[in-house]
């Protein structure tokens, strides 16, 4: 009788700790939540910006000496800008119109008077990362700007239209608020400039820039 019951008891301790290690193996890990980045970046944002570009200027006309045809330039520039952005998970997706005052401009040979790019601007498309306060971008889209030639103290301006594209790098310094940094290549297509008496002469003229921004953002 001693033996049996030694023996029943045994089998259920056996049985519990069988029990016991099963309900181990079936513990499932907590499952891991994802976090949304701490900064929200949808919605519309406006801001201010400075910059720096330099480049080359490209002519043609029967009044261009060979020499001449392509020609450096640069200069400051500082605007505005406005822009949207819809996020969805860690990508932003936005688009933003900037516009700028322009002191880019050429040195004539012979100490002539300067070609100036007057005012520059661009609508452009941009996609980014959100790493919580930072926020990589590219960027592209379609660039404009104004120029004003010289030639024998006739001066004469037009409208360009190209295509720019870029990259840049904005952080969040504040609610609603952040600062940025950007490289954009600018390529402004090729406009006609008409000169009249005494030089009666056209000149073809194109533009391809590098441009880099500093400037602060407002989200609202």
């Amino acid at each position: 009788m001693k033996i049996a019951s030694v023996l029943l008891l045994g089998a259920a301790v056996a049985t519990l700790s069988s029990a016991t290690r099963a309900a181990d193996l079936i513990i499932e890990e907590p499952a891991v939540i994802a976090t949304a980045s701490a900064v929200d970046w949808s919605g519309f944002y406006a801001g201010a910006h400075i910059g720096y570009g330099a480049g080359t200027q490209f002519l043609d006309g029967v009044i261009i000496d060979p020499d001449d045809e392509e020609q450096p330039v640069d200069g400051f520039l500082g605007g505005v800008h406005l822009g949207y952005n819809v996020q969805m998970d860690a990508v932003v997706f936005g688009v933003q119109t900037d516009l700028s005052l322009s002191a880019i401009a050429s040195e004539e040979l012979g100490g002539g008077a300067d070609d100036t790019v007057d005012w520059l601007g661009s609508t452009t498309a941009r996609i980014g990362l959100a790493l919580d306060g930072v926020l990589p971008y590219v960027k592209a889209g379609v660039a404009y700007g104004g120029g004003t030639g010289d030639a024998a103290g006739l001066e004469v301006s037009n409208t360009h239209v190209g295509w720019t594209a870029g990259a840049g790098v904005e952080i969040a310094v504040a609610d609603n608020i952040s600062v940025f940094g950007e490289y954009a290549y600018t390529d402004l297509g090729a406009e006609t400039y008409s000169f009249g008496a005494p030089v009666n002469a056209d000149v073809d003229v194109s533009m391809q820039l590098h441009t880099v921004k500093a400037g602060l953002n407002f989200g609202f």
